[in-house]
């Protein structure tokens, strides 16, 4: 057994450390909004093929933004002299900067993310919750077993305060902060398993019932932060889906079984939408 929280490198993490394969947050979402052949294709420890997804380059500002205020360190980032990668001389270090593992940023990019760190530092303490991220922990790994077939499940927190009573998750965005428009982007990309799942998985090695906190972050000037929770429905939502991916990894795992979509022919009608613009264009 090895349950309790860990510090470990991202790509160990990625690896899954598990004595047996273990399940996360995006394999919830494989689960239950893809098919269970996804999920088995995109975890480590089930798909001998696997290869890990390489980090895009429109990546690097949030990553070295989310390193440097999470974890007060600029080591991750390499600020080269250069106005764009178009001149092969400025292609070279990049490249040199990702094989020693660094995130290759130009000095006009550096300095927004510097600036987006100090904006971000301040939004921090001026909210409502009134923190400095130097009162809590950064990239935590929590490994627990879930009864009764002590099946590991694996989780990463952004960040955690001392307490273990808030957990803040860190997105930057290249669009807006408002809290409506990133509902959206909550159903979308399964955040709201992400919420249930990280408090379930807090909950079970610290003893807490935590808050779970969304700080999203503009990379574009001034650089502005909105905070957001989940309300009860969503948060209950959540809960249904990692319950629901909890009983399809239990199904797969016991009979190893991962199935995709049915060979069967489906009849598929046009949805409503598409119905109303014809007609529209027909009677034009």
């Amino acid at each position: 057994m090895m349950n309790g929280k860990f510090t470990m490198t991202f790509e160990q993490y990625l690896a899954d450390p598990c004595p047996r394969p273990s399940l996360t947050r995006s394999t919830i979402k494989d689960l239950i909004t893809k098919t269970p052949r996804h999920a088995f294709w995109n975890h480590p420890k089930l798909n001998p093929d696997f290869q890990p997804e390489e980090s895009a380059t429109h990546f690097d500002i949030g990553t070295a933004a989310h390193t440097i205020f999470l974890e007060g360190t600029d080591d991750v980032a390499v600020s080269l002299p250069y106005d764009d990668w178009r001149k092969k001389e400025a292609q070279a270090a990049r490249d040199e900067a990702r094989a020693n593992g660094k995130v290759p940023l130009l000095a006009k990019q550096y300095d927004s993310v510097m600036s987006m760190v100090e904006v971000a530092n301040k939004s921090l303490s001026e909210s409502e919750l009134g923190l400095k991220v130097e009162l809590g922990e950064p990239e935590l790994t929590y490994i627990w077993q879930e009864q009764p077939d002590d099946l590991y499940c694996r989780i990463r927190t952004d960040w955690i305060n001392t307490e273990r009573t808030i957990i803040l998750d860190y997105k930057t965005t290249s669009k807006l902060a408002e809290p409506e428009d990133f509902s959206r982007v909550i159903t979308q990309n399964g955040l709201d398993i992400q919420d249930a799942f990280y408090r379930r998985g807090v909950s079970e090695i610290e003893g807490t019932t935590p808050d779970f906190i969304f700080m999203v972050q503009e990379v574009d000037p001034p650089y502005l932060c909105s905070f957001i929770e989940l309300d009860l429905q969503f948060q209950e939502m959540g809960k249904e889906k990692v319950k629901r991916g909890l009983h399809l990894w239990r199904e797969c795992i016991k009979s190893g079984v991962w199935p995709s979509y049915s060979n069967r022919i489906y009849t598929v009608e046009p949805p409503s939408y598409s119905l109303a613009q014809w007609e529209m264009r027909k009677a034009g």
